[in-house]
């Protein structure tokens, strides 16, 4: 851009339109405003279980990109998932995008209801079966939370959930220098 072809006072007006647009981009985002608004900051962090198995779960929901976007990663035992929660642009709805160590995804929908958060998921499994579940999570305290799972019948949650567990809150796992801890020395 050339400042004299501009005039110093169309550079001022372009420069200001940059800093108050760069404001609005900088607020908090639609994600985050929807998290708030229904009382879900919670749910954020590292969470385990033990199965009556004995089988242990993580589960662990991370803010990412600037507040625009929850990651999800769940394992247990050879599975696991990895999933994103985002708020689609002009229709203020959460979703949920994920795909599993098995090759399935998933297509989730949040609702926030007085029970806790509700995620309704479409599994699609590698041999093309569709399956439908239902989760309900629920604070218990600021270290437990609740969830029960249901089958899907026809769009609603079933009656009665088929499994329950409970998480305790854990610290998060600081993640290790990426590029290993070996240094060169130099020659």
């Amino acid at each position: 851009m050339n400042t004299r072809s501009l005039g110093i006072g169309r550079v001022f007006l372009v420069l200001s339109a940059i800093v108050l647009l760069g404001g609005v981009a900088m607020g908090q985002s639609a994600l985050e405003r929807m998290v708030e608004e229904g009382q879900m900051g919670w749910l954020t962090g590292r969470w385990t279980t033990t199965t009556d198995e004995g089988e242990s779960i993580s589960l662990v929901y991370q803010w990412q990109l600037n507040k625009n976007m929850i990651s999800v990663y769940f394992k247990m035992g050879d599975y696991s998932y990895r999933g994103m929660i985002f708020c689609v642009p002009g229709e203020e709805k959460v979703v949920e995008a994920g795909v599993d160590s098995k090759g399935s995804t998933a297509k989730c929908e949040w609702d926030v209801t007085w029970d806790g958060a509700v995620s309704k998921r479409e599994v699609s499994k590698a041999d093309g079966e569709k399956d439908g579940l239902g989760i309900l999570t629920s604070k218990v305290d600021k270290d437990t939370m609740k969830m029960k799972l249901y089958t899907i019948e026809y769009g609603s949650l079933s009656s009665d959930a088929w499994a329950t567990l409970e998480f305790k809150r854990q610290p998060m796992q600081r993640r290790g220098n990426r590029q290993g801890s070996r240094t060169q020395k130099k020659k």
